[in-house]
């Protein structure tokens, strides 16, 4: 007689959920728990509703008529699915800003660079904080959704290249790509406020 594997843990998520507006009304995720990772399934699913009323020929004018209106009503659904894999990452927690989505945990993402660096990602995914070149320093911007410029508008050659809420003390020109030094450094952290920059002292703990 042979024991079967114990079926693994399950995780449903309901969204959207958080701050920021969403493009989709509804979304639904299923992953499965375990240590390295597992399966998952997101379908997400938009309701669109729209009322059209006819214009009168003669005056150019919407008719009045409610009868005569009519209700376009349409749905899109997406269903998503594949593996995902757990490991641990470097992450750095930032606090003491003025703008508070700059106030969370960053982590490294190794996969996605600007000007040949990694970038890190906010906890909930809507900022990040990347290398501007042409200045020599660390630069957190976020994605449109959060008020922020985007991650490709900044690259260089980019009309927002450099752009972003705050900035970092400058990087050494000879520091390797994985040299995070700068970020660490509390003294030389520079915030915008009403388009002025603004020396800001917050408080930095690695949990790497």
């Amino acid at each position: 007689v042979f024991d079967r594997d114990p079926e693994p843990a399950m995780e449903h998520l309901v969204g959207p959920t958080g701050v920021g507006p969403s493009s989709w009304t509804s979304a639904l995720m299923d992953m499965e728990l375990n240590r390295a990772g597992g399966r998952f399934s997101l379908e997400l699913w938009r309701f669109y509703e729209s009322f059209q009323e006819p214009i009168s020929l003669r005056t150019g004018t919407f008719s009045s008529q409610a009868r005569r209106s009519s209700v376009r009503r349409q749905d899109l659904r997406v269903t998503l699915s594949g593996h995902y894999r757990l490991r641990e990452v470097p992450a750095l927690a930032l606090s003491g800003f003025i703008e508070d989505g700059l106030n969370q945990v960053f982590a490294l993402e190794t996969g996605i660079t600007v000007s040949d660096r990694p970038t890190w990602w906010s906890e909930d995914g809507r900022y990040f904080i990347y290398y501007a070149q042409d200045y020599q320093h660390w630069k957190v911007n976020g994605l449109r959704s959060a008020g922020g410029d985007g991650i490709s508008s900044v690259r260089p050659g980019r009309r927002r290249a450099g752009c972003g809420f705050a900035r970092s003390s400058p990087v050494k020109a000879s520091a390797p790509p994985m040299d995070f030094a700068a970020l660490f450094e509390a003294g030389g952290w520079f915030e915008v406020d009403d388009d002025e920059w603004v020396s800001v002292k917050p408080s930095l703990l690695s949990k790497t």
